[in-house]
């Protein structure tokens, strides 16, 4: 009797049981759903920051390209386009596993801060006539993208679980040189061109051409597809003119048929090492000679030059593809000649594109057409109480990513 009363109780036992087994599995399983939600919301904050920092820095370069040069482009336009770019960058970027969708009227912001004299308060204007910052807001539903938030409500009730980020990216001008940093070059082309006529050859000359506005425009550059094109585009072209001659003789000239000259940043002027500069720029190793940085309109910079372009410095050229890249303005030295070659003085510090090319029946370069442009960089130095700067430089502006005020 007392074996058929064990018997009878094992049933109720193992039934007993069950309860505590179901509770505890649903407590381990939202305990588990709980740190996979904590991880994708940690993984899918990094990725949006990320994808919104990419997106307001294109905004923001496109702020600062070639139609800042452009006197028919409004900046309406430009802040269009800025919005567009930051739109369009923000969509190659993935963030839980899908493409970053931007509003173009409720998530991107172009305008410029602006104190008040009176009040001292600081405020952000959409409307204005020099847009230099991007504003970026994306915003993120964890419900769109995490299954896990479905069983996360379902055992805890319904949370706050979106993720947005506020970023800006904002472009400055008032910038007196450029500075290698550790890990990039600054992107200097080891080229001088022409500042101002100084003798009767009336050369084609940056001040003449460019300034004035007289080198006329019959060449242009498509930001769209980045070629060049045989169209005027509202920036007139500079003739460069390297000085006649073999490349293998002495040079001796003072370069006065010449406009554009090879300058001596630690290449002694080796065309193997212009030729890397050229594809590369210009390291601090290559400064250390100045400083360590390129200031030319606070310090102008003495150095040798050489008027003749080699074939494989008119190659390393051509395969810039006409990229923007900083050069020079140099002034000829009253000396001229000296022991060591010619030198000139490099006292600005612009930027432009090679739209074009052309050879002499011997090889040489007899004709590049240099266009003005803007180039956005890190690598530049933005006025400061030691280093002032009066008028901001058209073609070299200083891109960064700046903190919300």
């Amino acid at each position: 009797m007392r074996r058929l009363n064990r018997h009878h109780r094992l049933p109720h036992r193992r039934g007993s049981i069950v309860p505590l087994v179901a509770f505890a599995l649903v407590a381990v399983l939202g305990a588990l759903a709980l740190v996979v939600d904590r991880l994708w919301i940690d993984a899918a904050r990094v990725e949006l920051r990320r994808a919104a920092e990419s997106a307001a820095l294109a905004g923001a370069r496109a702020l600062a390209d070639d139609d800042r040069l452009k006197t028919t482009v409004t900046p309406e336009e430009l802040a269009e386009a800025a919005a567009w770019s930051a739109v369009m960058m923000a969509r190659t970027n993935r963030v839980a596993g899908r493409p970053l969708e931007l509003s173009f009227e409720e998530d991107v912001a172009v305008g410029q801060y602006a104190t008040s004299e009176t009040t001292g308060e600081t405020r952000f204007l959409t409307e204005t006539a020099d847009p230099r910052t991007v504003v970026v807001r994306p915003m993120l539903l964890r419900s769109r993208n995490n299954p896990v938030a479905l069983l996360v409500t379902a055992l805890h009730g319904p949370t706050v679980a979106e993720l947005s980020f506020r970023v800006e990216a904002s472009v400055d001008n008032r910038v007196y040189g450029v500075r290698p940093l550790l890990d990039t070059r600054v992107p200097v082309l080891p080229i001088a061109i022409l500042r101002r006529e100084t003798t009767n050859e009336r050369r084609p000359n940056w001040q003449t051409d460019i300034v004035q506005r007289g080198g006329g425009d019959r060449a242009g550059y498509d930001l769209g597809t980045r070629l060049p094109t045989t169209e005027a585009d509202g920036i007139p072209e500079i003739e460069l003119r390297p000085q006649p001659g073999d490349m293998n003789g002495p040079d001796t000239s003072r370069g006065d048929k010449a406009n554009v000259a090879i300058v001596n940043f630690g290449s002694n002027l080796s065309s193997e090492q212009v030729v890397d500069q050229i594809q590369n720029g210009l390291s601090t190793v290559h400064l250390d000679e100045v400083g360590g940085w390129l200031i030319p309109d606070i310090t102008p910079v003495t150095t040798r030059a050489r008027f003749r372009l080699s074939a494989t410095e008119l190659d390393a050229l051509t395969k810039l593809q006409s990229q923007a890249r900083l050069v020079l303005l140099y002034t000829e030295l009253s000396s001229g000649q000296t022991s060591d070659g010619p030198r000139v003085r490099c006292d600005g510090l612009v930027a432009g594109r090679f739209l074009k090319t052309t050879t002499d029946p011997s090889g040489q370069p007899s004709r590049l057409i240099f266009q003005p442009s803007v180039v956005a960089t890190r690598t530049a130095l933005v006025a400061d109480e030691a280093h002032p700067v009066v008028n901001p430089n058209p073609h070299l502006y200083h891109l960064s990513l700046t903190a919300p005020r």
